[in-house]
């Protein structure tokens, strides 16, 4: 039977030899936008307010698994990532790629922004890093809105926020994050709903003015250990928590990336004073 096995190849990603091909024409420092977007097309996410593009390559690779004279095809679409940002003149200021094949994860930066792919929910994010986000939260203490920033105390976050009964807005779960939601001055209510994988909700009520930045600090732990120390088995993690607010941020947020985009959002203007 083993000797029936055998593979047949019959189509190969050409993903990597382009993504090494376009990035080669790219030179830090001297590469204009305009020069990267004739290489690699189209961005699929781009803002020059936050000075980066996103651009996306797309191929397949599969082949035949011939087992006791019965083909099993395998292989799949093959996504490869280029992400750029940019100086203030324009230029190139660093860039990187990722290649994803029909499963995994992707987490790649270049200077002040970065990209991740999480397939677990088909969820894509882009973020600022500490100091461009300082940056852009100085900017808005002089606004006539306010600034409620989430974010979680544990590596693991629930994965939706619903803002004042609106729709929910799907975040990434295996990262930590900080996630800028701007509001009208007045009251709201920030609620983490509840949902099929875990026993988590929490909603917290406030009170914001114009220019004010609010942090909400998420925090969790688990409730499925009994009296006597061990576990028990539920279809759902057994989760519990709160929702804390603050006018000064938490010491544990001080290196945060913040989310600038998630779930097809952006979470802060693309292009602010257009």
């Amino acid at each position: 039977m083993l000797g029936g096995c055998f593979a047949v190849p019959v189509h190969e990603s050409t993903v990597d030899s382009t993504l090494s091909a376009t990035t080669a024409t790219m030179t830090v420092g001297r590469t204009d936008r305009a020069e990267v977007r004739q290489v690699l097309g189209v961005p699929i996410l781009a803002s020059e307010y936050w000075g980066f593009d996103l651009f996306r390559i797309s191929d397949w690779s599969g082949g035949l698994i011939v087992f006791v004279y019965v083909p099993i095809p395998v292989g799949g679409k093959v996504n490869g990532y280029v992400l750029v940002s940019y100086e203030s003149s324009g230029k190139v200021a660093a860039y990187n790629t990722a290649i994803r094949e029909s499963f995994g994860d992707v987490r790649i930066n270049a200077g002040q922004i970065g990209f991740t792919f999480e397939s677990s929910g088909d969820q894509s994010a882009v973020s600022a890093n500490a100091s461009r986000r300082d940056e852009y939260l100085d900017t808005q203490q002089g606004s006539d809105r306010c600034t409620v920033i989430g974010g979680c105390v544990q590596f693991y976050c629930p994965t939706k926020l619903v803002m004042d009964g609106d729709k929910p807005l799907s975040l990434p779960q295996t990262q930590r994050w900080l996630a800028p939601l701007s509001l009208t001055p007045g009251p709201h209510r920030l609620e983490i709903p509840p949902n099929p994988y875990n026993t988590f909700h929490a909603f917290t009520e406030f009170s914001c003015a114009a220019g004010e930045l609010v942090y909400a600090t998420i925090e969790t732990h688990e409730m499925d250990v009994s009296a006597d120390g061990r576990r028990r088995i539920h279809w759902k993690a057994q989760l519990a928590g709160s929702i804390g607010l603050s006018r000064d941020r938490p010491e544990l947020f001080r290196e945060q990336p913040m989310l600038i985009w998630a779930d097809g959002t952006w979470l802060v203007p693309q292009e602010p004073g257009r």
